[in-house]
């Protein structure tokens, strides 16, 4: 047999990556996993012989409410037979015997001398790598659980998936495989204070590494790496050509090589002081600041995406890079605001971005590109490089159309020819009211009605 698709799996600072840690969502009986100690620990595991499943232990403490929770046997020094691994309890008989979903032996004879832990939280995200290392363990479906603290969970070793290693999916039995980790502050789902993973003093290594082709979605919800300014560190990629694996809500600060890596959507997420801010994947609502580049190609479709002071270009794209932009902003980027560097037979479009303050163009694009309702203002090279780009109901306003001095905050002011020429008025669904602003951030009210292009004209030249 197997573990559960049910069982769900719980990381804590205070953990142990010796523990249980899982429980099977649907078993009916006490969940242990969610909480720092293992609820029985016995160090005289046994089993009658080879290929049997039932577990039993002359100092006992076994009770029915451990039914559905997952067990951690293994030797620990002095024991035989064993296959180190994670069991469910399937069944209760008394305080010194239960059975097991499998047999924990090795083949060659019953176990005697194991170490077991029932319950308790695990304490990494390698931790639960090392649980995934075989198919019996690593199930599609299952879900983790990280719980946040005020300390940082800090990684102690590169090896991936190992106690206080990186979590690298595409190396461990739970590739292609259903799978969904979220991080959570005081109750599972309250989406509160982001748990913290730092690189502490590895190098050379992506802190989490999601593996999901076809149906094997995987996903990654709520959780914060800090890449600590180490070499070569990646905070979040996702590995194969399918891009199933989805980042939401997650935050990657001081990774050098990149914040978000390759094949995935990342949605609402930041990504601060790294070297590519999002690097060919597909955003929305995304934000990367201070990084070298923010968002690079290839093959890349960005929503209402925000680039702010990072030394390079805010969007930029790489070779035979095609893609949409659309209500994207580049701020007071140290290079332009928008660059692509499509091939001769590929364009990109880029509706309804705001470039201002850039280093360089404001949209530096191949001839095979096409702009509709984009704004820029201050650009030092200017609004675009080349007079074959389709530039179609340009807005070129005549000052700085955010009013966030010290704050941060892109949404468009109000001030004639400069944010009023944002608000509302980015290309809206024909027939419908749509007030939705051009950029990245909207401004607070709901603004006026209808009218599009007709009416940001009517606001540039004070008609009306």
């Amino acid at each position: 047999m197997a573990l559960s698709a049910n069982t769900v799996w719980e990381i804590r600072q205070d953990g142990d990556d010796d523990n249980g840690g899982g429980y099977k969502s649907d078993a009916g009986t006490t969940d242990y996993s969610q909480q720092a100690a293992a609820q029985l620990t016995v160090t005289d595991g046994a089993t009658a012989g080879a290929t049997n499943t039932t577990l039993t232990s002359a100092t006992g403490g076994f009770t029915s409410a451990m039914v559905g929770n997952v067990v951690h046997v293994w030797d620990a020094g002095g024991g035989s037979n064993i296959t180190d691994g994670w069991y469910e309890i399937a069944a209760y008989t008394d305080t010194n015997t239960v059975t097991l979903d499998r047999a924990p032996d090795d083949g060659n004879g019953g176990v005697s001398g194991a170490s077991v832990k029932v319950g308790g939280a695990l304490a990494s995200i390698g931790g639960m790598g090392a649980v995934f290392s075989t198919a019996d363990q690593a199930v599609a479906g299952m879900k983790a659980y990280i719980k946040y603290s005020e300390t940082e969970y800090s990684l102690t070793t590169d090896s991936v998936n190992t106690a206080g290693g990186p979590l690298d999916n595409d190396v461990n039995s739970m590739a292609d495989k259903l799978f969904y980790m979220e991080g959570y502050e005081t109750s599972r789902g309250d989406m509160g204070a982001k748990p913290i993973i730092n690189a502490g003093t590895e190098t050379s290594i992506t802190i989490i590494k999601l593996e999901g082709e076809y149906a094997g979605k995987q996903m990654a919800v709520n959780i914060k790496v800090d890449g600590n300014e180490n070499s070569s560190v990646t905070g979040f990629a996702g590995v194969g050509g399918d891009d199933d694996h989805y980042f939401v809500r997650c935050e990657a600060i001081d990774c050098t090589t990149a914040g978000f890596y390759q094949h995935g959507y990342v949605v609402s997420s930041k990504a601060s002081n790294c070297g590519y801010g999002f690097q060919g994947i597909l955003a929305i609502k995304c934000w990367a600041d201070g990084c070298t580049t923010g968002f690079e190609g290839p093959s890349t479709v960005l929503n209402y995406c925000l680039a702010t002071d990072c030394t390079g270009n805010g969007f930029g794209g790489g070779n035979n890079f095609q893609g949409v932009f659309h209500g994207c902003t580049a701020y007071n980027n140290g290079g332009h605001g928008f660059e692509d560097r499509t091939s001769s037979f590929q364009g990109t479009l880029y509706t309804d971005c705001v470039s201002v303050n850039n280093g360089g163009y404001g949209f530096k694009l191949s001839s095979t590109s096409a702009m509709f309702s984009c704004a820029t203002y201050n650009n030092t090279s200017g609004r675009s490089d080349d007079s074959e780009i389709a530039d179609i109901d340009p807005i070129t306003m005549t000052g700085d159309p955010f009013d966030n001095q010290g704050s941060d905050k892109y949404e468009p002011d109000n001030t004639t020819n400069q944010g009023a020429l944002l608000r509302g008025l980015a290309y809206g669904i024909p027939g419908q009211d749509d007030y939705t602003d051009v950029g990245a951030v909207q401004h607070e009210d709901a603004g006026g009605g209808g009218g599009g292009v007709l009416r940001r004209l009517a606001k540039q030249y004070g008609i009306g």
